[in-house]
């Protein structure tokens, strides 16, 4: 759009035409450094979602958002597995009994923050038991295989 412009107003500018195999990346780059304020308006205007992570600092600076703190930035997506596994680093990690997934107040926060979620979709102590265990088993059966690694090459 804003070099249609330059083109109406110097014929001399040359509106560039690229191959549909070019990457995005290298474009984008020139437009959040160079013509940001354009760029996100325009973006804004339409209606588009600017998304791409390297380009979103300079767009939430440009808009005077505050900044993604670092647990906010590596927010990964929904699925029940990953609750699970956030369920089980926040058990082993802060020491928490097991039995706290049954909480009614924890239960209460874990509804709340997302609608579509049901009761019976929170994992009871049973399956946290069984899914503690089979990590530390995992995580076990790795350092064995390291530690036969490791007598191997100090056996040479």
């Amino acid at each position: 759009m804003h070099f249609r412009k330059i083109h109406k107003s110097k014929s001399s500018h040359e509106v560039a035409n690229f191959s549909t195999n070019t990457g995005t990346f290298n474009l984008r780059k020139h437009l959040y450094t160079d013509h940001l304020a354009q760029w996100v308006t325009s973006c804004d205007n339409l209606k588009i979602e600017i998304t791409a992570k390297a380009a979103l600092p300079f767009v939430r600076k440009f808009r005077q958002e505050p900044v993604d703190t670092p647990l906010e930035s590596e927010r990964p997506e929904y699925s029940k597995k990953g609750f699970i596994e956030a369920i089980l680093e926040f058990i082993v990690g802060d020491d928490q009994a097991i039995s706290v997934v049954e909480s009614p107040r924890l239960r209460k926060i874990f509804l709340l923050l997302r609608k579509e979620l049901k009761e019976s979709d929170i994992p009871g102590r049973s399956t946290m038991r069984n899914r503690i265990e089979q990590t530390f088993k995992e995580h076990m059966k790795q350092l064995e295989e390291e530690m036969a690694v490791t007598m191997f090459l100090c056996l040479l």
